[in-house]
């Protein structure tokens, strides 16, 4: 089992500020990963600008973490462009990261493995109007990766705090249908499966 920082140890003190309404959710859902025996972390939309501050760090992040307490990340993403700056911005992690271009639905079909956090940020998704396509897809993306899951498992999702619902609008009602429960709900949305569902 990882022992994660304590407040304002390295973690915080790289990523605090760029992270910025992130920061407490992820912090949270490594928290909890570290207390896991295993740290598979799958996610779908990779990170795509060199020098982003507040949003798409989050590859690196995942980098870091696994190269720090052990663990592997599998980062799915459908443009080439996209991986190919996620790949130059996470150089230093790449032998933690596979890097797949492709659907993440038709990905995660196929079949990834444990899941120990997963991480669905693919899809742009409106601040303001219609965000009901980019909210079935992630609803796709949760569904086919739920097989995946397991008792103990994480899910991060992006792109909550929208006046619209966001991109999680249907994948937090499944999860709540499903037997999860929210334990952080920012700008991204955390949650854990229910102890009653457990034991």
């Amino acid at each position: 089992m990882a022992s994660f920082p304590t407040h304002n140890n390295a973690f915080d003190r790289i990523f605090k500020f760029s992270l910025g309404d992130r920061y407490a959710t992820t912090r949270v859902a490594l928290n909890l990963l570290s207390q896991l025996d295993s740290h598979s972390i799958v996610e779908t939309g990779c990170m795509r600008t060199l020098d982003s501050i507040m949003e798409g760090n989050s590859t690196r992040i995942w980098g870091y973490f696994v190269r720090q307490y052990g663990g592997h990340v599998t980062t799915i993403d459908i443009s080439d462009e996209n991986m190919a700056i996620c790949r130059q911005a996470t150089e230093k992690y790449a032998s933690h990261i596979d890097y797949i271009v492709g659907d993440s639905v038709e990905v995660l079909s196929k079949g990834i493995g444990r899941i120990d956090l997963l991480y669905l940020d693919s899809m742009d998704c409106p601040i303001s109007g219609d965000a009901s396509r980019a909210q079935e897809h992630q609803l796709t993306e949760l569904k086919t990766a739920h097989r995946w899951l397991h008792d103990r498992s994480i899910v991060l999702l992006d792109d909550s705090a929208f006046a619209n619902g966001g991109k999680t609008f249907l994948s937090k009602q499944w999860l709540e249908d499903n037997e999860w429960m929210c334990v952080l709900e920012m700008y991204q949305s955390l949650w854990i499966k229910k102890p009653n569902a457990i034991f």
